[in-house]
């Protein structure tokens, strides 16, 4: 997010309040009952209508997709948000009573864990917690236990931050990204502290309420949805540099780095699967490249 770039690629017919994005499209659900697939330029894929279908007659409200950005699964559901934990062996839903269920798929279980002060507009699972925002204007993280873990307070901001209305993480579980009215905030996790970090706040004038967002599957960009229909992209990468005049450097993450070759275009991403920071990249003979990462005693 340190570039601070945002570009509008489209106005959707409807509010998009269910949206993806995957390598090769943007993927919007909404009250219409349609689900539209859009290139990164705005232009019309695929379009596919269940006005007229007898066993449907709710909106589109949540979405998700599997890791690799191959299948994508929309549904309508009477509950706030529904989201799956990184490893896609369970996933968790919030309904308006405040309550958050734990579904496993492997046991085919269900179980109630918490139940939050407020109804969890904003819901994300991540594999160190279940991360939630709603109208009291606060953002708290939970074991799956339903321990409180982490608590960001914004009700007395001199900036009047609003309800939070929906929250998306990265492919990894390791940052995270909420949304309300005019405003994304970043969280990252910290590995050391075995805590969130948090960023410093994206405010967008004019922008109004977030409906959506989806991380693209390589981290580096968000798409935005809004109330109003519009569509942005966010880059939301930490920091960039050239290796040696030749090699791209993105650390979207600071355990998460995609170094592409400018020349081929090709592009490789590293992560440190135990979270850990990726202190130093080293290209050898513009064909190997040495991490050091920081490792904890």
């Amino acid at each position: 997010m340190d570039r601070r770039m945002q570009t509008k690629i489209l106005t959707h017919n409807c509010p998009p309040y269910a949206l993806v994005y995957t390598n090769n499209a943007i993927i919007i659900g909404g009250c219409d009952q349609r689900i539209v697939s859009y290139t990164e330029n705005g232009q019309l894929l695929q379009q596919f209508d269940y006005c007229n279908e007898i066993d449907h007659e709710k909106e589109f409200t949540v979405a998700v997709r599997d890791t690799f950005g191959q299948s994508v699964i929309f549904g309508s559901f009477d509950r706030n948000c529904l989201h799956l934990r990184p490893d896609h062996r369970s996933f968790i839903s919030g309904h308006t009573d405040g309550s958050i269920i734990l579904y496993s798929m492997d046991r085919r279980m269900q179980t109630k864990i918490l139940t939050h002060n407020c109804p969890p507009y904003a819901l994300v699972y991540t594999n160190n917690a279940i991360i939630i925002g709603g109208c009291d204007q606060r953002i708290v993280s939970y074991t799956e236990n339903g321990q409180l873990l982490q608590q960001f307070d914004y009700c007395n901001e001199i900036d009047h931050e609003k309800e939070f209305t929906v929250a998306v993480r990265d492919t990894f579980g390791q940052s995270v990204i909420f949304g309300s009215f005019d405003r994304v905030r970043l969280y990252s996790w910290n590995s050391r502290r075995g805590a969130l970090d948090e960023g410093k706040p994206l405010e967008i004038r004019y922008l109004y309420t977030i409906s959506a967002l989806a991380w693209s599957p390589d981290g580096s960009t968000i798409a935005v949805g809004t109330l109003c229909g519009a569509v942005i992209i966010l880059d939301c990468c930490l920091k960039h540099f050239i290796l040696k005049g030749h090699f791209e450097t993105k650390y979207v993450s600071p355990s998460q780095v995609i170094i592409k070759d400018t020349s081929t275009e090709q592009h490789v991403t590293i992560h440190s699967s135990k979270g850990l920071p990726i202190n130093e990249i080293k290209v050898i003979f513009f064909s190997f490249c040495i991490f050091f990462f920081y490792f904890l005693n």
